[in-house]
């Protein structure tokens, strides 16, 4: 069909006529409705949080013909003299937030729909820079309470004003997260930099109070990028390169973190004037699976299912020539949770592809001894500080593979028991064949004995004990034991070989072979007491060592008589310790 020039010209001033009548009527719409939805803006936002937030906006621009709209300079703010109140009756929020928006954009949603329907369907919300300040209650987490606040479900908040709330996608981009402890002042502020956050599906109706999504949507996930901290008496800073998070999968991650001290190591006690262990960390992930985010937010409890840890390097160091801090009891590890203020459990770690290195600086002539487990790998299961979880489970158990001074393969196995006064535990170990000698950077300042050559062919300790002391049982199979006796000498502070002490040792005093050429088997059992303020781990090492002289023949009393003959041979200098 075709239409002559003057019907073609008729039809489109009907077309331009029509679109301009369209445009008149969007515009007229969005003229009459502006100050309607801007007001129904804010009395939903102060109903649906019974008047503890309000929020104020300098323009609203709405789209009638795309559904799309957008909202300039948005600040969402708290009502301190509400929160007041709240607080008086016990039911004041641990946290409160404050909003700040540049421009909120909206795409594809239909306020008719909502006027007349009370349904609000958003397709995309859009966020560019929030400033996010979130006020944290520390006086709340810190008291007892007498009465519980009783959860909302979110429906409950706004079924007053709307039937349902679907968003499918809520982005928010480059958001400033800030942190403050003490609402009252502004001091404790920690700012947190999320380079992504987004909301999936978010769904909130009826149905919300059986819907088993963790904050009524398919997904919610984050990622924090360049995140530094100092603890609270500065003197370790720590630093993630990025955190990630998703509730659909239950899990967050943390990459590349580093934990440092502040001073270096030849300085690190003077701050305190006392021992202090000194801990550098670094992890290349550490990633919690079937992590609670619910508990979490809700009710302030850590509950991961597994955490994974990654290439874990961590260097300890003790300077002993310090003083003990008498006045603070040393720790054993199944009091470590309960230094934690959160509630915590997690059911099982596991540990790969690590490395720790342990040294001590010693007092007597400031000599250093160091060892290392590397390649390490294990399973810690549950750590935690919750008592219904102790109740139900009372060990903490620690088992560990590695290879001591990268060379001799050992398995490490303890046993911690909480809710027990006397902090008992058990320590079962095995290490394989190894070359002695190569253990003599921990032997010469620590035993004073240099490893000439020893084959071990196996050491089994089992040892069984609490905060007195230690039930130790050594079994240690060696050949070829040939050793040189060292002693200070105070003169340059430094080990001497002591000649004629290392030939009576070798040939009168130690067994070159366990079991003997005859058979007999020396397999040392004792008690060790625990010195006051001495270490958990000071304390295992100390009952090994013991374990393995007696098990060659050098006993406490045979060092001693040693010593003693060995004063009428010259060759001892004066002055050797």
């Amino acid at each position: 069909m075709q239409f002559n020039k003057k019907t073609r010209r008729l039809l489109l001033q009907i077309l331009a006529v029509l679109f301009t009548a369209v445009l008149l009527l969007a515009f007229s719409l969005a003229w009459y409705w502006k100050p309607t939805i801007a007001q129904a803006i804010r009395k939903n936002i102060e109903l649906s949080t019974n008047n503890l937030y309000s929020v104020a906006f300098k323009d609203i621009h709405i789209n009638f013909l795309t559904g799309n709209f957008s909202i300039d300079s948005l600040r969402l703010k708290p009502n301190v003299l509400v929160y007041k109140k709240l607080d008086q009756t016990n039911q004041a929020p641990r946290y409160l937030f404050s909003i700040i928006i540049k421009k909120l954009e909206i795409k594809n949603t239909h306020p008719i729909q909502y006027y007349f329907n009370k349904k609000l369907y958003i397709n995309k919300l859009k966020v560019e820079k929030p400033i996010i300040t979130v006020y944290y209650n520390e006086l709340y987490a810190n008291r007892n309470k007498t009465t519980v606040n009783k959860y909302q479900n979110p429906y409950e908040l706004i079924k007053n004003t709307m039937i349902s709330l679907n968003v499918k996608d809520i982005i928010f981009k480059n958001t400033t997260l800030c942190i403050q402890i003490d609402s009252a002042t502004n001091k404790n502020r920690q700012f947190v930099f999320l380079s992504n956050f987004y909301v999936k599906n978010l769904a909130i109706d009826a149905a919300s109070q059986t819907n088993h999504n963790p904050f009524y949507a398919d997904d919610i996930g984050l990622s924090i990028r360049d995140f530094s901290y100092t603890n609270k008496d500065s003197s370790y800073n720590f630093k993630i390169e990025e955190c990630t998070a998703s509730t659909a999968s239950k899990s967050f991650s943390v990459y590349n973190l580093a934990i440092t001290p502040k001073l270096p190591e030849q300085n690190f006690c003077d701050q305190f004037g006392f021992q202090k262990t000194r801990y550098v960390f670094n992890f290349k992930s550490l990633i919690f699976k079937k992590f609670d985010f619910e508990d979490f937010i809700y009710r302030q409890v850590f509950h991961s299912d597994l955490l994974e840890i990654n290439k874990m390097k961590c260097s300890i160091n003790l300077n002993k020539t310090f003083k003990i801090n008498t006045l603070r009891a040393r720790k054993f590890p199944q009091q470590i949770p309960f230094e934690l203020a959160l509630p915590l459990t997690i059911n099982k770690i596991k540990v790969i592809n690590s490395e720790i290195n342990y040294s001590e600086i010693l007092p007597q002539n400031n000599l250093r001894w160091h060892v290392s487990f590397n390649k390490l790998k294990g399973e810690i299961e549950h750590f935690t500080n919750e008592k219904k979880e102790i109740n139900q489970n009372k060990l903490l158990k620690i088992d560990f593979d590695f290879l001591l001074n990268n060379a001799a393969k050992t398995n490490l196995s303890l046993g911690l028991f909480y809710a027990d006064n006397k902090r008992s535990f058990y320590c079962n170990g095995e290490m394989g064949a190894y070359n002695l000698a190569k253990l003599n950077g921990i032997l010469k300042p620590l035993a004073k004995i240099e490893i000439a050559n020893c084959k071990l062919k196996q050491l089994q300790i089992k040892l069984k004990g609490d905060e007195m002391g230690v039930n130790a049982n050594i079994s240690m199979k060696y050949k070829n034991l040939r050793v040189k006796v060292l002693a200070v000498d105070s003169r340059d502070n430094q080990l001497k070989h002591q000649k004629m002490y290392s030939f009576l040792a070798n040939i009168m005093v130690l067994s070159n072979d366990n079991p003997s050429v005859y058979g007999k088997f020396v397999h040392p059992q004792f008690y060790l007491a625990r010195k006051p303020q001495q270490g958990f781990f000071n304390l295992i090492w100390k009952s090994i060592l013991k374990g393995c002289k007696e098990s060659i023949g050098y006993s406490e009393k045979v060092e001693l008589e040693m010593k003693q003959k060995s004063k009428n041979y010259k060759g001892l200098p004066r002055g050797s310790k």
